[in-house]
């Protein structure tokens, strides 16, 4: 197994957490948990990447953040191969703000090959996007709403994650 932790740990959380485990070799898996965590699980408040990476900015297999990129992406901007968000784009986007992709299924913009907006002033848009000052409108509203509301929750989990860890070793 591969590990590297930081000794700068600001509120307990190491800056840099690293742990590569390996099931070719029968070790285990690691699990990073940190403000930049990278493992086959990863947990960062700011940024984490690995086959499952939850946190600020994440990056993974299956990814959990609020800026979302990896395989399934789930998040409030969500980039994927299926993406799941308050604006999503990807292969299958289902968003609540809008939705571009291959499918894409919004409450208030979808755009793509196969598109329904589900609001009854949602707009669905089939093929390419005509009119562009409607997307920069979408995409607008979802930065300011995405970060106000999911700003203070993302941080939180790690931070969550990494107390009930210390209790349970205790």
């Amino acid at each position: 197994m591969t590990t590297y932790k930081s000794s700068l740990a600001p509120l307990g959380l190491p800056l840099v957490h690293v742990s590569l485990g390996g099931r070719a070799t029968g070790q285990g898996r690691g699990i990073a948990l940190g403000w930049i965590a990278v493992g086959d699980t990863a947990f960062g408040v700011i940024f984490a990447s690995g086959g499952i990476a939850m946190g600020g900015i994440a990056f993974g297999g299956l990814s959990l953040g609020m800026l979302s990129l990896g395989g399934v992406a789930l998040g409030g901007f969500s980039f994927g191969g299926m993406a799941i968000g308050y604006v999503a784009m990807g292969g299958l986007a289902i968003a609540y703000q809008m939705a571009v992709g291959g499918a894409a299924l919004a409450g208030k913009l979808a755009v793509g090959g196969a598109a329904d907006a589900l609001s009854g002033e949602g707009r669905a848009i089939i093929g390419d996007l005509e009119d562009l000052t409607l997307l920069a409108d979408n995409v607008r509203t979802a930065l300011h709403d995405t970060t106000f509301y999911l700003s203070a929750v993302f941080p939180l989990v790690p931070l969550l994650y990494a107390s009930r860890r210390e209790d349970e070793t205790i």
